[in-house]
């Protein structure tokens, strides 16, 4: 039986199921050449791992969270047969740029209000992909307990049971998952805001 301390703000890894996955081509210039796959960034994740990060405003703790995300999810495709992707640090800043929109503008959606999708976000930031755009996204709370689609109540204190709670909602729902786990994606970017309401946006963009 669900206590009423639960209060439906918080509840909020469920909001994320209705959001649906995102996945369209998108005009590519040249697309019979090179410049068809301007600029990505391929970056390479550090190998040591810090020390328990429980401080959301700092960047630290943002860098590692994108890093610990990239590496869950790249666990679940290796898992299943996948190729793991490549962090790409260009996808990741426009990932970042559409967490940051969606807190300072107060919406949670692939489109913003005036009408920008994926797709332009990706021509705004002269990064093109002939597999065309493909994005997650997702909104939560650190340090505050959330009830999970299974019915399970979490409360994330670190950096990496952070990403591990984020990776395993977008598991839970299968447009999402069908997206981290598509076979046509080479390269991804992870990009994480913390709201001044305390809310952590996150949203995983692909090539």
């Amino acid at each position: 039986m669900r206590t009423r301390s639960l209060v439906p703000v918080v509840l909020v890894l469920g909001t994320l199921l209705f959001a649906g996955a995102y996945l369209a081509g998108y005009a590519v210039p040249g697309e019979s050449s090179i410049e068809s796959f301007q600029g990505a960034e391929v970056v390479d994740v550090p190998d040591e791992e810090p020390s328990s990060l429980t401080e959301p405003s700092s960047p630290r703790f943002r860098r590692w969270v994108e890093f610990h995300v990239h590496r869950y999810v790249n666990r679940e495709r290796v898992e299943r047969g996948k190729e793991p992707l490549e962090f790409d640090a260009a996808l990741r800043d426009v990932a970042r740029g559409h967490s940051q929109a969606m807190a300072r503008q107060d919406y949670f959606a692939h489109v913003s209000p005036a009408g920008e999708d994926p797709g332009d976000r990706y021509r705004d930031a002269d990064y093109y992909c002939l597999r065309g755009a493909g994005e997650n996204i997702a909104y939560t709370y650190f340090d505050r307990r959330v009830r999970t689609d299974g019915g399970t109540v979490a409360r994330y204190r670190n950096a990496s049971e952070l990403a591990r709670g984020i990776v395993s909602q977008w598991m839970h729902s299968e447009s999402h998952r069908e997206n981290l786990l598509s076979s046509k994606w080479k390269r991804e970017g992870i990009g994480l805001h913390y709201g001044d309401d305390g809310r952590l946006f996150v949203t995983q963009n692909f090539c």
